[in-house]
């Protein structure tokens, strides 16, 4: 087909030769310029039967040019609504620890850590914007630790956030 300045067709011809009665499928691959604008365009292409040149076959393709999908490398952002950073444990039962996470996409997983530990509190998932844990006080130690939320979305962009919290 003549196609606009900037896009391209592979292979740029076709020309199968063929039996009487045979059938070919060929694939063509048509590539639109970098700025060609939105929206739909239409080509034909002609195939002629060199044996019968006075009966062209024309068939029409529909193209959709879209806009290109730009990749999601926003971090999610992490609000820890409990406890407050700098607060003192409870001295009893349990410090309850509240998180809300926003992000542009989706959210894979939000976890929960103390004190740099490999193994957290507790991981929520499957796109839930919250994460609640209760840690029993009598699990604390005296003294300051740093609880660490993070969360990751389904473009595994990463966000972590810290507070400090003291056992008296």
């Amino acid at each position: 087909p003549t196609l606009p300045a900037g896009w391209s067709q592979t292979p740029g011809s076709v020309s199968p030769t063929l039996s009487p009665g045979a059938i070919t499928n060929t694939t063509v691959t048509i590539t639109s310029a970098s700025n060609t604008a939105e929206g739909f365009y239409t080509f034909s292409e002609v195939a002629t039967n060199q044996n019968l040149p006075a009966s062209p076959v024309t068939a029409s393709a529909n193209y959709n040019v879209s806009p290109p999908l730009v990749p999601d490398t926003t971090p999610p952002v992490i609000t820890i609504l409990a406890p407050a950073d700098g607060s003192n444990t409870p001295a009893k039962g349990s410090l309850p620890i509240k998180v809300s996470v926003a992000d542009d996409s989706a959210l894979l997983t939000i976890t929960i850590s103390a004190d740099g530990n490999a193994k957290p509190l507790k991981t929520c998932s499957g796109g839930v914007t919250t994460c609640d844990y209760s840690w029993p006080v009598s699990k604390i130690s005296r003294g300051p630790h740093t609880i660490t939320v993070f969360a990751k979305d389904t473009s595994s962009n990463v966000a972590s956030r810290s507070i400090t919290v003291t056992k008296q």
